[in-house]
C-alpha cells in the first residue's frame, strides 16, 4: 500500500449561505488546488460527501454536478451518504483509491 498525504486544503466559513452546496463545495476544493500547488487538470477524480441534498437541494446528483461547478465536469465523480461518517466515507475511500 502506498503511502497518502493530503496536499492541499481549503474551507468556507460555516454559518448561512445563499449558495448551493455544490458552489460552496467548489470554493472550497479551488482553494485547496491552489494551496496544493497542483493545475486543476491534476485533479484525476472527485469524492464528495453529502448527506442533505436530497432535502434540501432536492438533488441528489451532487458528485458531477460539484465537479462541474468546479470546472472539472469530465472527472469521475462518488457522492457518498453515510449520516455522520460521510465525510469520513469520502475522505476514506478517496485514500482507498490512491493506497
Amino acid at each position: 500500500m502506498r503511502r497518502v498525504a493530503v496536499i492541499g486544503v481549503g474551507i468556507t466559513k460555516f454559518g448561512k449561505h445563499d449558495r448551493t452546496s455544490a458552489e460552496l463545495f467548489a470554493q472550497a476544493a479551488a482553494d485547496a488546488i491552489v494551496d496544493a500547488e497542483i493545475a486543476p487538470s491534476e485533479v484525476q477524480a472527485l469524492y464528495y460527501g453529502n448527506v442533505t441534498g436530497g432535502e434540501t437541494e432536492r438533488q441528489l446528483h451532487m458528485g458531477p454536478l460539484a465537479a462541474t461547478t468546479l470546472g472539472l465536469p469530465s472527472i469521475p465523480t462518488t457522492r457518498f451518504e453515510t449520516a455522520c461518517a460521510t465525510s469520513h466515507a469520502a475522505f476514506r475511500h478517496a485514500v482507498m483509491e490512491i493506497a
